[in-house]
């Protein structure tokens, strides 16, 4: 997670320094789950995208997910996406919202989209900005959730405390013939002296998986 450090809260240098360098980087296939309408019911509008915050994970949405389908109109396919190195998408070196939009545009080529409706909370919502400026013809609409395109505000406290969280998941050592609950008492028990807020805690060890390698 310390490759993450570098690009909190940056987005105004991101997307004017690095626009040119988008044909350059590798997307990822991003892990998502895939809510439709009723069978009586056809999905004639645009798919719509959901894209957690950071230390998020695509769970966070499954019950507004499961709701938007009953309740939208037109009705519409929904993909709530797991971004790159976040719930079960893949792991990569670089964690920019560059490289996070390029991932959403191979997902609407691999689903076969025309245009795409947006929605992004807090990093989600700073990835989906800058997708919508990179490829406005891909998108119909989009819908920002607490988060503004503006990186010169600062909150020195959390910004600090959110060094020392990541610095200390980078530290921590998993044994792998742990459980997953296990895992998650242990790190649970790492963090919780700089994350005092329970339910955050248990916000971020939505991230915690045990794969076929570990």
């Amino acid at each position: 997670m310390a490759r993450l450090m570098r690009f909190l809260p940056g987005f105004s240098n991101s997307v004017v320094n690095s626009r040119h360098l988008s044909h350059n980087i590798q997307p990822v296939k991003l892990s998502y789950d895939e809510y439709l309408p009723k069978e009586t019911q056809s999905a004639s509008g645009a798919p719509l995208l959901i894209m957690h915050g950071l230390f998020g994970s695509r769970q966070n949405w499954r019950g507004i997910s499961k709701r938007l389908t009953q309740v939208l109109n037109p009705s519409r396919r929904i993909l709530s996406i797991d971004g790159r190195n976040h719930g079960l998408s893949p792991h990569a070196s670089e964690h920019t919202y560059q490289h996070m939009a390029e991932d959403v545009k191979e997902l609407i080529r691999d689903i076969g989209a025309e245009k795409v409706v947006l929605l992004g909370h807090s990093m989600g919502g700073r990835c989906m900005m800058y997708f919508a400026l990179e490829y406005p013809e891909l998108v119909e609409s989009a819908v920002i959730v607490d988060i503004s395109p503006f990186s010169n505000v600062h909150f020195a406290g959390s910004t600090e405390a959110m060094s020392d969280l990541l610095r200390t998941l980078q530290g921590i050592t998993i044994d792998p013939s742990l459980s997953p609950s296990a895992a998650r008492k242990l790190v649970d028990q790492e963090i919780s002296s700089i994350m005092t807020d329970k339910a955050t805690r248990d916000f971020i060890l939505l991230n915690l998986y045990k794969d076929e390698n570990s």
